[in-house]
């Protein structure tokens, strides 16, 4: 039987999880638009100032592409309370997710697809890819990699899901031993959790970090 102090709780309880779902939605998308937006406008000031119109223009485009990204995912958040979904398909979407990378970024991003098109509803594919985005978007920002490789296969009756590059790895151990986390392999954490899977983060053996998520099928 629910008691008064129980049931005074449950709107604070409703209102913590919206807070976390917009945080969440947010650094998955707008933040990282607004983050992208902050790398290419020093590039942009700087093809001014070298009287380069080639350059400058490419980063004109980017800088666009940028905004047009976040304004459509502030609409997304306003219209539907979460980002636009684009369908159930995968490895259609892993690999435009690749391109996208390749294209915007100057990340040289393949993916290695191995299995036959999972069984997946398209809410467990929406997470997959925020959780492959943002790791894509770490390597971007923080990595100073050249090359990112996703790569996905299955492994007894489960999906293995992984994502390497060929950077200068993870931050230095804190003086307790434990590596630094940021907010965004937290939410990357979490995701997998939701879908009843599991994340490990390690450096690679020659260099360089992977992101795996195992997630159990059927």
């Amino acid at each position: 039987m629910s008691t008064p102090e129980s049931n005074a709780s449950r709107p604070h309880v409703a209102l913590e999880r919206e807070r976390k779902r917009l945080a969440n939605a947010l650094h998955d998308g707008v933040a990282q638009d607004i983050a992208y937006l902050a790398m290419r406008t020093p590039l942009l000031r700087q093809a001014i100032e070298a009287s380069d119109p080639t350059k400058a223009l490419q980063y004109l485009d980017d800088l666009e592409n940028a905004l047009s990204s976040a304004q459509t995912g502030v609409r997304a958040l306003i219209e539907e309370g979460r980002p636009e979904d684009g369908g159930a398909d995968l490895q259609a979407r892993l690999s435009t997710l690749c391109q996208r990378w390749t294209q915007r970024a100057g990340l040289s991003v393949s993916l290695l697809w191995e299995i036959e098109e999972p069984s997946l509803d398209q809410a467990c594919v929406n997470e997959i890819m925020l959780i492959v985005g943002e790791a894509l978007s770490n390597v971007h920002r923080h990595a100073q990699a050249k090359q990112a490789r996703v790569q996905v296969l299955q492994r007894d009756a489960a999906l293995e899901l992984t994502v390497r590059d060929n950077g200068k790895g993870l931050p230095s151990a804190r003086a307790d031993g434990s590596a630094p986390r940021h907010f965004g392999m937290l939410i990357m954490q979490e995701r997998a959790t939701a879908l009843g899977g599991h994340l490990e983060i390690a450096p690679e053996a020659d260099g360089g970090t992977q992101v795996r998520l195992v997630l159990p099928l059927g």
